[in-house]
């Protein structure tokens, strides 16, 4: 579905619902994803109060009279019942501005793990863009290895949690079995919000070299830092023990310090503004262990309209080397390197990216490109190399 503001003359609600049926968006039939998935029953989710035209309810719950998933879609999948109460809060919540094409598909049938490969190679297939809602930890690595099966080339996966799963006994290592089984396929791994009394980074780089990340309090400090970490993420998997307590009551654990309510939702947007991004899963949270019952819940689909206000607001930057031509480009040779550096500034966005000069010209591949900021470009101007350089280094060598 499309949401659109109707114009002020107009005598229809705030949004309207405009239907389009070409053979160019018509992806998947509805039908075909029933054998994994169970479809919303729409009588659990909006009890005897209707949905106002303005909410999102009204749009999701029209979708299920139809018989095709569009490309570009997002497609909302829960891996159990209890989803169904984030659903009765992110139904409430306003339509959003921009274009989205959005469907609930409902609640996944079987057992998450081997199970999901013929529903996430259908996915792909359908070039839609899955919200999977109740991952555990130890789905993890079935996840990451379907996409792997589905998807040619490396993964770049994003993990935000409150600790780094790797090496600890006493946690369900996660990322280290991750880093065992696709070892060879894995791009950079990025762990976002952990806390240094729990995890330090050193430490595991000497098992996972590839792993690099951002302390809570680096991005309490500067959120804004963690975007284009963000942004190079191919899945996101997002764990609700990275929050504190107080803001998600159904964690696991007591840890009264992690990001708030607040914080996760600006992640949350950065990753729907993400073009590259094929999956988003959201784990690691009970919400009959919430006392209330409701502050998990809506914590939940709070992050998930976030979410979908950034794949509204896409730009489709830097999709293909011929979008390389619209933006800003500068050429650095540090001092004692022995490559140069190509920078590319949206003048649109204001976002940057850069390559190696001998990676760009010979593989002749956007995705050799990585996000970046303005300060890696000022300190290249300085000659000096940034920890996002010299790790664009490390992979081109």
């Amino acid at each position: 579905m499309i949401f659109t503001r109707a114009g002020p003359e107009d005598s229809r609600p705030p949004f309207h619902i405009k239907k389009i049926f070409n053979a160019y968006l018509c992806g998947k039939v509805l039908v075909m994803f029933q054998h994994w998935i169970q479809p919303v029953d729409p009588k659990e989710i909006n009890g005897h109060l209707p949905f106002a035209p303005y909410q999102l309810g009204q749009v999701l719950l029209a979708t299920l009279q139809e018989q095709y998933i569009p490309k570009g879609s997002v497609v909302l999948i829960g891996l159990s019942k209890e989803v169904d109460a984030v659903r009765r809060h992110l139904y409430r919540m306003h339509t959003l501005e921009g274009q989205l094409l959005l469907y609930d598909l409902g609640n996944f049938k079987g057992q998450p793990g081997p199970q999901w490969d013929g529903l996430i190679a259908e996915l792909v297939n359908a070039e839609v863009l899955p919200v999977w809602i109740g991952v555990e930890k130890e789905h993890v690595t079935a996840l990451l290895e379907a996409y792997a099966r589905a998807v040619p080339g490396s993964i770049v996966p994003l993990f935000v949690d409150e600790h780094i799963a790797s090496g600890h006994p006493y946690h369900t290592n996660y990322i280290d079995e991750v880093y065992r089984a696709l070892r060879d396929r894995l791009g950079p791994v990025t762990v976002l919000g952990y806390q240094q009394h729990l995890s330090q980074l050193e430490s595991h780089q000497g098992t996972i070299p590839i792993l690099r990340g951002m302390r809570l309090g680096q991005i309490r400090a500067n959120p804004v830092d963690a975007e284009p970490y963000i942004r190079d993420a191919h899945v996101a998997v997002v764990m609700m023990t990275a929050l504190r307590q107080a803001d998600m009551p159904g964690r696991p654990g007591t840890n009264p310090s992690g990001l708030s309510c607040e914080e996760m939702c600006q992640l949350m947007r950065y990753m729907g503004l993400n073009e590259k991004l094929r999956s988003l899963a959201i784990g690691n949270f009970a919400i009959a262990s919430d006392l209330d019952g409701q502050r998990t819940a809506a914590c939940i689909a709070q992050q998930i309209w976030y979410f979908l206000q950034g794949v509204a607001a896409q730009q489709k930057e830097c999709q293909q080397l011929s979008d390389l031509e619209q933006l800003r480009q500068y050429v650095f040779f540090p001092e004692d390197c022995d490559t140069g550096f190509i920078f590319y500034h949206s003048e649109q966005t204001d976002r940057w990216w850069v390559a190696a000069k001998e990676d760009i010209e010979r593989k002749k591949d956007i995705s050799v490109l990585r996000a970046c900021t303005r300060d890696d470009f000022e300190a290249c101007k300085q000659n000096r190399l940034s920890d996002r350089l010299l790790e664009l280094l490390h992979y081109s060598l």
